[in-house]
């Protein structure tokens, strides 16, 4: 069986943990709400910690643009799987 969000293995605080991608899980359970700012309200509500609940990345790309090529800064999360799981019960009651 093939899991809806893809999981990828990441040091997380020293430990190797199952984590999947926010972008992934936003897209997943269709929020309509801008990803950053909703992953920002995630953090702050259910408590979750940096480098034991998640991993913040800085993600840089270039995207062709005309004739020339323009840079596109964005942050991406890789949470663990208990804290999708903790986002997806809240989705359940509506809480997104």
């Amino acid at each position: 069986m093939h899991p809806l969000i893809p999981i990828q293995l990441k040091q997380i605080g020293g430990v190797l943990q199952e984590t999947v991608n926010a972008r992934d899980v936003h897209k997943f359970i269709k929020v309509y709400i801008q990803f950053s700012g909703w992953m920002q309200s995630k953090i702050a509500k259910h408590g979750f910690m940096e480098d034991k609940d998640y991993l913040r990345l800085e993600v840089t790309k270039q995207i062709p643009h005309r004739w020339h090529f323009r840079t596109s800064h964005q942050i991406d999360y890789l949470i663990t799987v208990d804290a999708a799981r903790t986002i997806g019960l809240n989705v359940i009651n509506r809480d997104h």
